[in-house]
């Protein structure tokens, strides 16, 4: 049990994709306590030996909506790739 009753994040470990690019997820939070804003941050590096790099900050209505499209499209590109062109069932 965490002792200051604050929500934490489960990670802040970078997660490193399959491409090599570092996504980092963190809490902001502005202003002063009680009249704050707190805000999630994503922060994408660049890839292997490249240089592009994303940052944002989201609300937590963003955050979620975020969250839910990425568990949606995954869903999509698991089942389109158990299904592939002339197949009649999912591969298994």
């Amino acid at each position: 049990m965490q002792e200051s009753g604050e929500p934490r994040l489960s990670t802040s470990v970078p997660m490193r994709t399959s491409c090599g690019r570092l996504i980092a997820i963190r809490r902001m939070r502005l202003g002063l306590p009680g009249r704050g804003v707190a805000r999630v941050t994503l922060d994408v590096g660049p890839e292997r030996e490249g240089a592009s790099h994303a940052w944002a900050s989201l609300s937590p209505h963003e955050a979620r909506a975020l969250g839910w499209a990425l568990i949606e499209a995954a869903e999509v590109a698991e089942h389109e790739a158990a299904v592939l062109p002339g197949d009649t069932e999912p591969r298994r």
